[in-house]
């Protein structure tokens, strides 16, 4: 018996991925109720606090700031006005779309859960999170004002 064959089991795999699917869609489907206005976002008639630290703690937004907003609005199909908020919630929300396909795919498709796939799931995903989210910031900051 492998080392590693407890802990990378189908069903240990299969739970993940459900766990990860689940949330995706929650998020998904929360971020599709939510309502953005001047004075902040909105689900239903309650006012969703402000999330950002570094927003509360110097007054200033951050590099961040604008994201949720974001990715709201492209839920809500407003791509320009998802673009104009954050050049990155697109991104995300395209990516989020993406992992969601990816988790109900491994959930259907059952591969042999390997050390070497399970690392590949992780870095693929941590990576695709982070050039989705930081790439577009990068690319904005490059071309200058």
């Amino acid at each position: 018996m492998k080392p590693y064959s407890r802990l990378f089991s189908w069903r240990r795999y299969a739970w993940i991925n459900a766990a990860l699917l689940a949330l995706l869609l929650l998020g998904l489907l929360l971020a599709r109720n939510i309502r953005t206005l001047p004075t902040g976002l909105f689900l239903g008639d309650i006012r969703l606090p402000e999330t950002c630290l570094v927003s509360r703690a110097t007054g200033r937004p951050c590099a961040g700031c604008g994201m949720t907003r974001s990715i709201v609005l492209a839920s809500a199909g407003d791509w320009r006005a998802s673009l104009a908020m954050h050049p990155s919630g697109i991104w995300l929300f395209v990516y989020a779309l993406s992992q969601a396909a990816f988790r109900a795919l491994a959930l259907v498709w059952r591969p042999s859960v390997t050390v070497r796939i399970a690392i590949w799931d992780l870095s693929v995903s941590l990576g695709g999170f982070a050039l989705a989210s930081q790439a577009p910031l990068a690319l904005r900051l490059l071309a200058g004002p």
